[in-house]
């Protein structure tokens, strides 16, 4: 199935109840899922809403499935996975970020820790990690968490899922968003606009969603039902089927008075 999820949504999801505060032990076992979805491929952690301070350690954001990535990647301000980031523009990296980028095309996945000893000894752990912050957010790196909660290790995003990043180079952002916002109404069975706008907030702006609903809406591809006086969307053809209840019928006793 494809699904987005923020990553404090996965928490609740694998606990099987919404918590705003879980348990280390809730935390400790969606991290081992997701260990294990990474590994096998059927998910990509991501990092596209960033941290003030550009360190953003090795907790993605985002998580998606590979049939999501092409879309995602498509709304990227650069959209080759080969060449090698710039230092200018709206995609601008650091140049310890580009050196970092260098150094895992040449010698594959590292940890963050070994990939600071190869940035040299002046570099220091904090900067090593912005710097894989700005190539996470760019989406070039991708983190691969550990099951047993060793450090993870980095890599090319294209290493992984060179693929799809190939798919979506060649995708319209309109197009792209407009499946996203498909992919996660199918996700969510129905939701509000604003609800489709917060969520998907880190991959456009919001009057962008916005428009881009009013685009599907007009011409029928989503459609709506009024649900506590607010209109709830969802992709035509795919809300369950609930059968109707019969009606109750009202039992007499035989003493009853007439």
């Amino acid at each position: 199935r494809r699904v987005l999820f923020r990553s404090p949504s996965f928490v609740e999801a694998i606990a099987g109840r919404p918590d705003p505060t879980p348990e280390p032990a809730q935390i400790a076992t969606a991290s081992q899922m997701l260990a294990r979805l990474v590994a096998s491929g059927a998910v990509i952690a991501l990092n596209l809403v960033g941290s003030p301070s550009g360190i953003v350690g090795e907790q993605p954001d985002f998580l998606i499935t590979p049939e999501a990535l092409p879309y995602l990647y498509a709304l990227q301000p650069e959209r080759n996975p080969k060449r090698t980031p710039s230092t200018r523009g709206a995609a601008r990296v650091s140049p310890l970020a580009v050196e970092a980028f260098h150094i895992l095309t040449r010698e594959g996945a590292l940890t963050a820790v070994q990939l600071r000893e190869r940035l040299g000894r002046e570099v220091t752990e904090a900067a090593t990690l912005r710097a894989l912050g700005e190539l996470w957010h760019t989406m070039r790196v991708v983190s691969v968490p550990d099951e047993d909660a060793a450090p993870a290790h980095w890599e090319l995003l294209s290493a992984r899922h060179g693929r799809e990043l190939n798919i979506g180079s060649t995708q319209s952002q309109t197009t792209a968003l407009s499946i996203l916002v498909s992919f996660y109404l199918q996700s969510a069975i129905a939701a509000t606009a604003a609800e489709a706008e917060i969520f998907l907030s880190p991959l456009a702006s919001r009057s962008r969603i916005r428009d881009v609903i009013h685009g599907l809406t007009a011409t029928r591809q989503l459609a709506s039902f009024p649900l506590n006086g607010e209109g709830q969307l969802y992709v035509e053809g795919t809300l369950p089927e609930i059968s109707e209840e019969a009606e109750p019928v009202e039992a007499f006793g035989t003493n009853s008075a007439p």
